[in-house]
């Protein structure tokens, strides 16, 4: 798949961890699907509540986020209203 320039760096790591591994999983899905190159996007869904991430995906964002990796909300984002939980209540 063809990267520019900018996304080459952020898969080489050079822009952080974070963007790295968001990088990789972008070029899983357009190999996935035969894309050639990535497209311009203007707005992003992002699913960030307990019942999708499960335990695994909590501790990934907690190492993400202990190696300094932070969100810039560069993308205008959906977010619908609700209560998200952190942690399951017991």
């Amino acid at each position: 798949m063809e990267l520019t320039r900018e996304q080459q760096r952020m898969l080489e790591g050079r822009d952080g961890q974070g963007a790295q591994k968001a990088m990789e999983i972008l070029l899983a899905y357009g190999e996935c699907y035969h894309a050639k190159r990535m497209i311009p996007i203007t707005s992003v869904h992002i699913a960030g509540n307990f019942p999708v991430l499960m335990d695994e995906g909590i501790e990934w964002l907690e190492d993400l986020a202990r190696d300094g990796t932070r969100v810039y909300r560069s993308i205008p984002q959906k977010i619908r209203r609700c209560m998200i939980l952190i942690r399951p209540m017991t």
